[in-house]
């Protein structure tokens, strides 16, 4: 590995003994990073063309992925025509079905609570105790559709709708509005409070904190300020992208304009949050009349860059990270030259798929949708749940799950 004459000086003088040394960890450090980076193992959870319960899966969605394994994903099913999702953010995904395991948990044309289901929106939330929280149209609403009438509902329950009253705010709109930045995605957490974004007719009764944020009961203070794109931890912790920066129950977690790593903050994109309050998120750094940095990072550290090279592949913006309760973070990024399409890459196993990689004998194109609203799941375990979209234009879930146990945290990045 060393020249001779670097051996010989090692046997006689103490210092350069400690540099050889230090190169051979050195090096060592460096091998078993770089095989750490990519011990995993890849599988397919459902492709297109599969058949659930009867029904041919046409095109698939975001998946989500709980701690005890169990992934749940959003389809569109072959027999059934494509449905409209009218009055909803047009990243959303229209979708027919929900799919949990090799089962179908909801369909369009499902009864919950006495609503009957007309479309289903992607992306949807999944807890530990299987239950999944999904945005959907029904008979009764659709026709308010302009208005952005629709509801927030788990598999058997109706969670909320417009015209509930909410802590003292009556509802007008649920994850989306003309006048108001919210997000069209439902949060479920560990004991299954459903976090969703609302809007409201004018102040709220009875003294109540005005909020655009909301469970079925209460409604979700941060600070005070609106809250806009959001995240929420197992422990029911909400990370919120407010007009100054982002926060939570408990106040300020990172404000607009703060400095990390020597980059200023200049604009966020939807964080995610775990129970420790650890945030991430995608956002713009530097701004200058040139144009701004993209970036993804953590409130203390700027985990990757436009500019930086992963896997071969120029990366060049990032979209929709996720981060578990070790610190372990997941995110897709555009690639170049083209921005045409995206890689995942995960702070505990690397470059985890990217175009040009071939996955059970098929050529990867992207991974998930080209929109912010397309998620991939990450559980605890550090296991990632992924669409995966082929240059034959056929789809897949792809289950990433590293070969051995990993310690991750900030410092393993």
């Amino acid at each position: 590995m060393f020249p001779a004459w670097l051996q010989k000086r090692a046997a006689k003088h103490k210092w350069v003994r400690v540099l050889a040394l230090n190169l051979i960890a050195c090096c060592v450090a460096m091998q078993v990073s770089s095989i750490a980076a990519r011990d995993f193992n890849l599988s397919i959870v459902a492709r297109t063309g599969d058949a659930i319960a009867g029904h041919t899966l046409q095109y698939l969605g975001s998946p989500a992925i709980n701690n005890r394994g169990l992934i749940v994903f959003t389809a569109r099913l072959s027999d059934i025509p494509s449905p409209e999702c009218p009055g909803v953010a047009a990243t959303a995904l229209c979708t027919s079905a929900i799919v949990a395991g090799s089962s179908l948990l909801v369909i369009t044309g499902s009864t919950i609570a006495g609503h009957n289901l007309t479309w289903i929106s992607d992306p949807v939330s999944l807890n530990d105790a299987g239950t999944v929280a999904f945005a959907a149209g029904t008979k009764a609403m659709d026709w308010r559709a302009p208005r952005g009438e629709h509801g927030i509902f788990t598999q058997n329950q109706l969670i909320a709708k417009p015209g509930d009253t909410v802590d003292g705010c009556e509802i007008s709109q649920i994850g989306y509005s003309d006048s108001v930045l919210l997000d069209p995605r439902p949060v479920i957490d560990r004991v299954g409070r459903v976090f969703f974004s609302a809007n409201h007719f004018g102040p709220c009764k009875g003294g109540s904190l005005s909020s655009n944020l909301f469970t079925q009961q209460h409604g979700v203070n941060c600070a005070g300020r609106p809250a806009g794109y959001f995240g929420v931890s197992g422990n029911g912790l909400a990370g919120a992208l407010t007009d100054s920066g982002i926060y939570s129950q408990h106040g300020i977690i990172l404000r607009h304009r703060a400095s990390i790593e020597g980059h200023r903050v200049d604009g966020f994109s939807q964080p995610a949050i775990n129970d420790a309050g650890r945030i991430v998120f995608a956002g713009q750094f530097d701004c200058s009349p040139s144009g701004c940095l993209n970036a993804v990072a953590t409130e203390h550290h700027v985990i990757a860059k436009a500019g930086d090279i992963m896997d071969g592949l120029r990366v060049t913006e990032f979209w929709t990270p996720v981060i578990n309760n070790r610190d372990a973070v997941a995110f897709r990024a555009l690639v170049g030259p083209d921005n045409a399409n995206f890689l995942l890459f995960s702070t505990e196993l690397g470059v985890i798929a990217k175009p040009g990689d071939v996955i059970k004998g098929k050529t990867l194109q992207t991974v998930g949708r080209p929109v912010m609203a397309g998620y991939m799941g990450l559980n605890d375990d550090g296991r990632v749940v992924f669409q995966a979209t082929f240059t034959d234009g056929s789809q897949a879930i792809v289950l990433a799950t590293p070969a051995k146990r990993y310690h991750a945290g900030a410092s393993s990045w």
